[in-house]
């Protein structure tokens, strides 16, 4: 890729017949940057050398793609081209179908410097932009290679509990309940002056009074957002207040609104029924979030369709309880509101601008909400602790790591060594 590189910014564009390995020249920003991505991966490649006998020391490709279940393994190449590493190691995204990381490197060993350094650079890759964290991982042999696994993707080892998403335990307190126009001014001066509002917004609808009516009217409206560092929340009630004060829409078309079918669901039937017409209709910036997390962390439509699944790829360890009210029978008109059906409608907003915040801002999603409690505490040992743990948790083990990481029965029929095919061009492990 980097000769290519150099030579098409030369205005020559190579053959296949022409293409061949020169003598390694270390490549600048300038020459990879020139190295086109392909189809729709955003790929990067990196090269290491040093004053080791060896030419190279490691180089591999790495790309950024989402992986929920992994494979790795290794297959011996053949060229002139690599005088001393002829092994390409190949960390693979089922989810995706497309190699996250693939490596040459001197030995097939977890532990070989060449793929620690690459494992270790795509785990800075995954903090960085996003990515969704690998939570199982398929070997060839669980006894040899478990252990060393364990030690590249730590995560692996840990138990998975969910942490049902609660906005009054991360607020310290309740979200505001607003009825008047003079508690809801109120609440919207609090953002002025911010620069930019990012909003996690949802409605609810009155009850369909028979099955196979459609819901009535918007009952309450919900939003969810920071201001500096402080989260914030609040829950109108639409059918008290019986249209959207004008403080209210002003903050509404300026901030960023995340939701899920948000424009269909929301935006559209708050401007036909609850907003005074305009001409042209009422403008909003919203944000799809199936679409945007799908772009962002590199995961199929299905994967993130909706507010449940969107929050699982985003925050990892936080779950939505949909179960607290029924939500398509509940009295959404009855005010004050019960507090478990405040606790539903706030959650949504508040897992949909958790959402938005890891997908627009990753550097600030850590200091979203509090993070899960840790399944166990880190006592501090060093790497012979770590070692003894996954010794420990990998004894015995023949195709049951799914059931002993996630604490889930086996499944009637595991998959077996047959579905990896290795190949000498792609790396195998798939």
């Amino acid at each position: 890729m980097h000769l290519w590189a150099a030579e098409r910014q030369a205005g020559a564009q190579l053959t296949l017949d022409q293409l061949w390995l020169a003598p390694f020249a270390l490549p600048t920003t300038k020459s990879v940057g020139l190295c086109a991505p392909g189809h729709a991966l955003v790929r990067h490649l990196f090269l290491a050398v040093s004053k080791a006998e060896e030419q190279y020391k490691f180089s591999w490709r790495q790309q950024n793609v989402g992986v929920t279940i992994a494979a790795v393994d290794a297959s011996m190449k053949r060229g002139k081209a690599l005088e001393q590493l002829k092994i390409r190691q190949t960390l693979w995204s089922c989810d995706a179908q497309a190699p996250l990381v693939a490596v040459f490197v001197a030995s097939a060993s977890m532990d070989d410097p060449g793929f620690t350094a690459a494992c270790s650079v795509y785990d800075a890759v995954v903090v960085r932009t996003g990515l969704q964290r690998m939570q199982l991982i398929y070997l060839d042999c669980t006894f040899r290679d478990g252990p060393g696994a364990v030690r590249r993707f730590p995560q692996l080892a840990q138990k998975r509990v969910a942490v049902e998403l609660d906005y009054c335990r991360d607020a310290g307190s309740p979200p505001a309940l607003i009825d008047t126009i003079a508690a809801c001014d109120e609440w919207v001066r609090g953002f002025n002056g911010a620069p930019v509002v990012e909003l996690g917004l949802d409605t609810e609808h009155h009850a369909a009074q028979q099955r196979g009516d459609k819901p009535g009217k918007l009952a309450t409206l919900q939003v969810v957002g920071w201001r500096g560092d402080q989260l914030v929340g609040a829950i109108f009630s639409l059918t008290t207040l019986n249209v959207v004060p004008p403080s209210l829409v002003k903050l509404l078309k300026r901030a960023r609104l995340a939701g899920v079918t948000i424009d269909k669901s929301d935006l559209k039937p708050l401007a036909a029924q609850r907003m005074p017409a305009v001409d042209g209709g009422h403008q909003f910036n919203s944000i799809e979030l199936p679409t945007l997390a799908s772009d962002v962390l590199r995961l199929q439509l299905p994967q993130v369709a909706s507010l449940e699944k969107v929050l699982g790829a985003c925050c990892p360890g936080r779950r939505l309880n949909k179960d607290l009210v029924d939500v398509r029978r509940h009295d959404w008109e009855e005010w004050p509101m019960q507090a478990e059906a405040m606790r539903y409608a706030i959650n949504d907003a508040y897992a949909g601008a958790l959402a938005m915040r890891r997908l627009l801002h990753p550097d600030r999603a850590a200091a979203a909400a509090p993070a899960p409690p840790a399944a166990a505490d880190d006592d501090g040992g060093g790497d012979a602790e770590d070692d003894a743990a996954a010794e420990q948790l990998l004894g015995g083990l023949d195709g049951g790591l799914h059931a002993q990481l996630f604490d889930e029965p086996e499944p009637d029929n595991p998959p077996g060594d047959d579905t990896d095919a290795d190949s000498e061009e792609d790396g195998g492990g798939r």
